[in-house]
């Protein structure tokens, strides 16, 4: 079935700021009916903490507390909140080097082919 030019360019358009967005929404509203507020506050901890945690900082309330403040939480439940916010990041961050990477390198009609310098005869 060939598809019309409008759902090809829809289907290969590069995620935006506002699908972002709207994705991050969908998840949030998943996971609170999933494991309720308690998640996603885990969740929002967890996350923060991996932020300091990469800039070389402690925790700010320390290892201990953010341990415990995901101790109410299930943990697979938890895993699998974080693991669905990496890809929803991975695939908007794949996305937005390929952008960039198409309108870094215009298009080229001879693709593949190598120009011979002026003056050469073949």
């Amino acid at each position: 079935m060939v598809g019309t030019a409008p759902a090809q360019a829809a289907r290969s358009a590069p995620v935006r700021e506002g699908d972002l967005a709207a994705l991050q929404r969908l998840l949030d509203e998943v996971l609170r009916e999933r494991g309720g507020e308690q998640l996603l506050a885990a969740r929002a901890r967890l996350h923060a903490a991996a932020l300091e945690f990469r800039r070389g900082e402690q925790p700010s309330d320390g290892r201990d507390a953010v341990v415990e403040a995901l101790g109410g939480v299930d943990g697979l439940l938890l895993a699998r909140a974080c693991a669905m916010q990496l890809a929803i990041e991975n695939v908007a961050d794949e996305l937005r080097r390929k952008r960039e990477r198409t309108t870094a390198t215009p298009a080229r009609a001879n693709c593949g082919r190598r120009r011979l310098p002026a003056g050469s005869e073949t």
